[in-house]
């Protein structure tokens, strides 16, 4: 185990993949969604809460030749949490330290969305070039492939990822994946309510879930986090905000040091969530209405001054997504909510945050509600 909190360090180089061969003649390259500019933060803090994946850190950069130690490794967490940070960073520093170890003009990382990994294939297909294209990626030292809960539910792209898989694992290359939930939960690693070969690769290797940061490493993140960004805080408003902020996912917290100004939780009412707010989310009509639907309670139920443990439930998923889905301030979702006040609504959003890593059923129903919204 671990002691106290440890920086993960992801490196700052960009993250620039040579493409494929197919991509020379017209074929899609590898997808790279990650900016030219070095990207903040570069760096993940783990306390004891993920004290598996500071131990497993290292193992990634292995360049003695030993076999990876947990391969496939699927690291697993809702939105916010940093797993597309932590992969991304993995991959620029995997690329960092293979320099001048591999042959010049060998592919040595490929990344991939889930959705692009599908996306490619057919399309590679199509054009008759999927013979290079599997040779090319097959050969990759490192595979990542983000968002498995995208992956297109048909046989054969799950197929070509099974293979894929294995050819890389065969040689002593590392695969990285990442999805919401564990695979098994997945619907679209399903095929008549059974597991596939996806799901037996990804349970042979190791299926890692990441926590929200604990107290230490809260500190630590924040500490970190306000000196990148030029903020005098003092070690007494550090502790002031880590006890603020249980539950609180990285990309949370980061949203709370967006303002030099800022001075105290219950001071973000007018600001958007870290995790990502838009003026053109769903409004908190539409959200109420896919929440009530969902769950089969009235509207006038949750506004009204009940204490029943389903409906205490249910505002806190209202104000949860509309804080991670629209520009909503707490004092505006309060008042959807029968003018509840703003401290009330603030724990409603705590509460789902700190269930939220250990109840599946919360993390399911929750996710299913956002796609709904999504898609509105």
């Amino acid at each position: 185990m671990i002691s106290g909190a440890i920086q993960l360090d992801l490196g700052r180089q960009s993250l620039g993949l040579p493409a494929l061969e197919g991509a020379q003649n017209g074929l899609p390259s590898v997808p790279n969604r990650s900016s030219a500019k070095p990207r903040p933060n570069a760096y993940f803090v783990a306390g004891q809460e993920n004290a598996l994946l500071a131990g497993l850190y290292e193992t990634l950069f292995d360049t003695s030749g030993a076999l990876p130690v947990c391969n496939p490794l699927t690291l697993v967490g809702p939105a916010g949490i940093g797993k597309s940070h932590l992969v991304q960073g993995i991959l620029r520093r995997w690329q960092a330290e293979q320099t001048g170890t591999v042959p010049t003009g060998q592919v040595r990382a490929a990344y991939y969305s889930a959705v692009d990994f599908g996306r490619e294939f057919q399309a590679v297909q199509n054009e008759s070039g999927v013979i290079p294209w599997r040779r090319e990626l097959r050969e990759v030292g490192l595979l990542v492939i983000e968002d498995l809960d995208g992956l297109r539910d048909r046989t054969t792209i799950r197929q070509e990822l099974c293979s894929t898989m294995d050819a890389i694992i065969q040689r002593g290359g590392q695969v990285l994946l990442t999805a919401s939930r564990e695979p098994v939960g997945l619907s679209n690693l399903q095929r008549d309510g059974r597991g596939t070969g996806v799901i037996d690769r990804l349970a042979g290797g190791l299926v890692l879930r990441l926590q929200p940061p604990g107290t230490e490493a809260r500190a630590k993140f924040l500490e970190l986090a306000a000196k990148e960004r030029g903020l005098d805080f003092t070690p007494e408003r550090i502790a002031k905000l880590t006890q603020q902020t249980a539950g609180f996912t990285p990309a949370r917290l980061l949203g709370l040091l967006t303002e030099e100004d800022y001075s105290d939780a219950a001071g973000i009412e007018e600001r958007s969530d870290a995790a990502g707010t838009s003026a053109s989310g769903p409004t908190m009509k539409e959200i109420l209405a896919v929440v009530c639907r969902y769950l089969g309670i009235r509207q006038r139920e949750l506004a009204s001054s009940s204490r029943r443990k389903s409906l205490v439930q249910a505002r806190g998923m209202v104000v949860y997504l509309a804080r991670r889905l629209s520009s909503l301030s707490y004092a505006e979702i309060g008042r959807s909510l029968g003018g509840r006040d703003h401290s009330t609504v603030i724990n409603a959003m705590k509460r789902v945050e700190i269930d939220l890593p250990t109840v599946p059923a919360l993390q399911q129903a929750l996710e299913e509600l956002e796609r709904i919204l999504q898609a509105t």
